[in-house]
């Protein structure tokens, strides 16, 4: 009988936040994999906690860490949560402001072609469309190349925004 090795599903982590593979992804997974290990989560349970964690961040843009701490205590503790924010120090989601705040940082820019240097305005999914398009994936958009990629696809691109 063969041991199978873990499984970290990284398209799963693609599909639930994109620009999270903007990071160095090799440090995510080893966060989930400790995470995991310690069997403290499932490896859905943490994914969805560390969005949660980015989420509120990313609302809030500026706040103390231990306030933003306070409103996941119940769920992690201190040690895990600084594990978590220093991952998103290192992707250069967040930074800290006077060693105790806690600020958003991170702003995407448009990767139409490679050539446009934007900031984006939408985040699309052509993939979602299915058919031809399955292979296309996501991509941050600015204003003008949004709006010529809508009338490419008729209106029927999804999308989200990235504000």
């Amino acid at each position: 009988m063969a041991v199978s090795k873990p499984y970290f599903p990284l398209q799963i982590i693609a599909d639930f936040v994109s620009y999270t593979i903007l990071a160095p992804i090799h440090t995510f997974e080893s966060l989930i994999a400790k995470a995991v290990v310690m069997k403290k989560f499932k490896t859905t349970e943490f994914l969805f906690l560390f969005y949660d964690i980015e989420d509120f961040l990313r609302k809030e843009r500026i706040i103390a860490k231990r306030k933003a701490w306070a409103n996941f205590s119940d769920k992690i503790n201190y040690n895990e949560f600084s594990e978590i924010l220093s991952y998103l120090r290192e992707s250069n989601k967040i930074k800290f402001v006077n060693k105790d705040r806690v600020k958003w940082a991170f702003q995407p820019l448009c990767d139409y072609d490679g050539i446009c240097i934007n900031k984006a305005y939408r985040e699309v999914y052509p993939s979602l469309l299915g058919g031809k398009y399955r292979s296309k994936g996501w991509s941050y958009l600015c204003k003008k190349h949004f709006r010529h990629e809508q009338k490419r696809f008729k209106g029927k691109l999804p999308y989200v925004s990235t504000i």
